[in-house]
């Protein structure tokens, strides 16, 4: 992964890659520490998880690793990747989860990363509080058949 000005982008020789390594240029950069953390939920909000890494985020430049359970989240190769509602991250900036609003995540498995300067104290990131009450596994299917039926016909009406 090569971080430029647009957005960070990867250096490999796939297809689905941004750029290849033939047309990189490696050059001396500054000393630069990274300091990682876990942030793990049940469930909880992607403005919630927005929130909790504030934090972090103030120390120097945040990198997601891991993964979550969401609907509508669109894939971003080769830092987002998407199949039904798994959302794979790789290296992504925390500015992804914007699109989600404030949708609520469930399986939320994640390596925070953060890159800053030697020496610099990193604030882990804040609580990550859950929304609502947890649906008990028993249920867990039968929601997840009704929410993908509505969104297959278009109901919004969730009363």
């Amino acid at each position: 992964m090569l971080e430029v000005p647009q957005a960070p982008v990867s250096a490999c020789r796939a297809a689905s890659c941004d750029w290849h390594i033939e047309h990189a240029v490696l050059q001396p950069g500054v000393a630069e520490a990274t300091t990682s953390f876990e942030l793990r939920a049940h469930h909880a909000t992607a403005a919630a998880l927005r929130e909790a890494l504030a934090a972090p985020q103030a120390a120097g430049p945040v990198y997601l690793l891991g993964g979550f359970t969401a609907k509508g989240m669109e894939a971003d190769p080769p830092t987002v990747e998407v199949a039904g509602d798994a959302v794979a991250l790789h290296y992504a900036r925390p500015e992804v989860l914007q699109a989600l609003g404030d949708r609520v995540l469930t399986e939320i498995a994640l390596t925070v990363q953060v890159r800053h300067a030697p020496g610099v104290d990193v604030s882990p990131p804040g609580p990550l509080a859950e929304s609502g009450a947890p649906v008990p596994a028993a249920l867990q299917g039968w929601v997840r058949s009704v929410l993908s039926a509505d969104l297959v016909y278009g109901n919004t009406n969730t009363s």
